[in-house]
């Protein structure tokens, strides 16, 4: 009760000041709004940017500012209203000798139908038809009544004081009905963030719930459907404009062309376009962040939107921001993951956040759409992430556990950051979260399948591709060549003692006279080879160690008829490009970091090792490889 009287003394006040200082009021406030951090702002920003993304900047900021000011246009007319007289009210509201001949051409067509009403500036001038027509048919709206209940009956005595009609829609569609029958038109406000209840389509090409009401209402009483508005001439000044929708009185139909409608309308010009109230949540296609990763919707209409607008697919609008681990091995690892999220979200464009050394390789395997580099670790490290804010993305998910990642993603403003949280940590910068169960022993599963979890939690859907990836790499038929990487980057107790690759080497080469041996590395793992090599005296060693690319690597690796390799991120970019490989495992859990995808691989242990590692790796000697590669040489 406390807060409609403040309304009430708030709206008295501002009447008896004059129009022109109302009108300053706004400017001041939307400026304020507009120059001040906020969400309102930001918001607009991004929804303009995402519509409008050929538009220069200049412009969006243009846009944004005029319409923040025309939301307090609205807001102050909806208090302001009340207090002025008849005379002032219908000056707000004008309708031309073109409209009324549309109104008395519908009335005359018979019972009433839906009048599709966008949100607009001055919206809240419909109440006021009653008032300014000679002869007016019954008027209403469908609305969503207020838990304050001294708060929705001012609302309902307000706008009702005319003769337009507010129709509760948890009353249901009964007193809907009697209207339309009696010759009378339903408003309702159609919007683009319904949630789960709405239906998918796109806007300005990309994924939205918008509400499929006036389509099932149309469809239930066979009625005809029509856009109605208040386009704006001034401040509080508009004119009524109608628009009839040319098919069938269908939901999907009806829902498709009414934004289709909206779209074409907000394009034409830019005072129509700053008419529109983006500064409200566009594009939130469901409510809850478990459904974020999928496009899993009762109310599907994304095809019949694309057939009207002439898409081929569906447009790649929505904004999957992905933090990617810093070693290339659990890079391998998420790619599953990524393929999966492509069919899950097919209108999702992914763009990985990455080391600029992985960068060129995942361009080549096509697993997403676009990649950012990650900077040096240097003074001005989170300047370069605070930028990326203004390519407003709208989902970041974080395969990293740091802070330092934690923090990327929030300075990029992105509004939902998707993380996993382990026992004893703290992850604030989130803003959503999976909470490893504590009944999972991650000793004993992998760690793609606790990422897939992680994603399963945010609506990932469909099955796990493990298919390696397809390459055009030739093989010579008349090169038998056998890949070793000798190295591990980041842990030397991973690596097999050199004097065990050396007593290898020598065994294949003594084996077979046809067979080539290719070394493989980084430039960290030179020192290691080179003393491999003196142990040796052959021209059928080629050394590739830190003289090629990541890309260049797997090139080279697809060349192979096998890979014999230490448990490394060379291990698993052979094991997705299809190569058949054997890895040696010591003190590492084969169980959580095995190569996944589906090729030919054999992981050695030493005799005394547990399923889970943690033995030494110099316990396995050459002997036993050996007799393992056998059949490949």
């Amino acid at each position: 009760m406390i807060l409609v009287y403040i309304l009430k003394i708030v709206g008295w006040i501002l009447a008896l000041f004059p129009e022109s200082f109302c009108h300053l009021i706004c400017k001041i406030v939307g400026d304020l709004i507009y120059y001040l951090p906020s969400k309102r702002k930001y918001t607009a920003l991004s929804n303009l940017h995402h519509a409008f993304p050929e538009k220069p900047l200049e412009w969006h900021h243009n846009i944004a500012r005029e319409c923040l000011r025309r939301l307090i246009e609205l807001t102050m007319f909806v208090l302001v209203s009340p207090w002025l007289n008849e005379k002032k009210l219908k000056s707000c509201l004008t309708i031309s000798s073109e409209t009324l001949d549309q109104i008395a051409h519908l009335t005359k067509e018979g019972s009433g139908g839906i009048a599709l009403t966008p949100h607009f500036t001055l919206m809240e001038t419909l109440p006021l038809v009653p008032l300014v027509l000679d002869n007016p048919p019954r008027l209403g709206a469908i609305f969503r009544p207020f838990e304050n209940k001294y708060l929705n009956n001012w609302v309902k005595d307000t706008r009702e004081r005319f003769g337009f009609e507010l129709f509760s829609r948890k009353d249901g569609l009964t007193k809907t009905l009697s209207l339309i029958r009696d010759n009378g038109w339903l408003s309702i406000l159609y919007d683009q963030n319904a949630g789960n209840s709405g239906a998918l389509i796109t806007l300005f090409g990309r994924v939205a719930s918008a509400t499929d009401l006036p389509g099932i209402i149309a469809k239930k009483f066979n009625a005809r459907t029509i856009i109605i508005y208040s386009h704006r001439l001034g401040f509080w000044k508009s004119e009524l404009k109608l628009q009839q929708l040319n098919c069938d009185p269908e939901p999907i139909s009806v829902t498709v062309a009414s934004n289709a409608w909206l779209e074409n309308h907000l394009s034409i010009s830019d005072d129509q376009c700053s008419d529109w109230l983006w500064s409200h949540k566009r594009w939130k296609n469901q409510d809850t962040p478990r459904h974020r990763l999928r496009l899993l919707q009762k109310k599907n209409y994304i095809s019949e939107a694309g057939e009207y607008h002439n898409y081929k697919s569906i447009p790649k609008k929505t904004r999957f921001w992905i933090r990617m681990p810093n070693w290339l091995g659990d890079v391998v690892m998420a790619l599953p993951l990524l393929r999966t999220l492509r069919t899950s979200r097919p209108d999702a464009e992914i763009t990985l956040l990455i080391k600029n050394e992985f960068v060129q390789l995942l361009e080549k395997l096509n697993v997403a759409d676009s990649f950012i580099a990650l900077p040096p670790k240097k003074s001005g490290y989170y300047k370069f992430f605070k930028k990326l804010k203004t390519k407003y993305p709208d989902t970041f998910i974080l395969f990293t556990n740091s802070y330092r990642g934690d923090m990327e993603a929030y300075l990029t403003k992105t509004p939902q950051r998707f993380g996993m949280l382990r026992p004893g940590k703290s992850r604030p910068l989130l803003t959503h979260n999976w909470q490893v169960p504590t009944d999972i022993d991650e000793a004993k599963i992998h760690q793609t399948d606790v990422w897939e979890k992680f994603l399963r939690h945010f609506g990932l859907h469909g099955d796990i591709n493990y298919q390696p990836f397809e390459n055009d790499t030739k093989k010579n038929p008349h090169n038998k060549i056998i890949g070793l990487i000798c190295g591990s980057e980041n842990n030397p107790e991973k690596r097999w003692p050199q004097k065990n690759w050396a007593d290898l080497i020598n065994k294949i080469l003594v084996e077979s006279s046809d067979v080539k041996i290719h070394l493989f590395g980084t430039k960290t793992d030179q020192l290691i080879v080179d003393e491999i090599i003196k142990k040796i005296s052959s021209d059928r060693i080629e050394n590739f160690v830190g003289n090629t690319t990541l890309e260049q690597f797997a090139d080279e690796i697809c060349k192979c008829q096998l890979i014999v390799c230490n448990d490394s991120g060379g291990m698993h970019l052979a094991n997705a490009m299809g190569i058949p490989l054997v890895a040696l495992f010591g003190p590492t859990n084969p169980i959580r970091t095995r190569p996944i995808f589906e090729s030919k691989k054999i992981i050695i242990q030493p005799d005394d090792c547990k399923d889970i590692g943690g033995s030494l790796i110099n316990k396995i000697k050459a002997e036993m490889v050996f007799e393992i590669i056998r059949e490949f040489i």
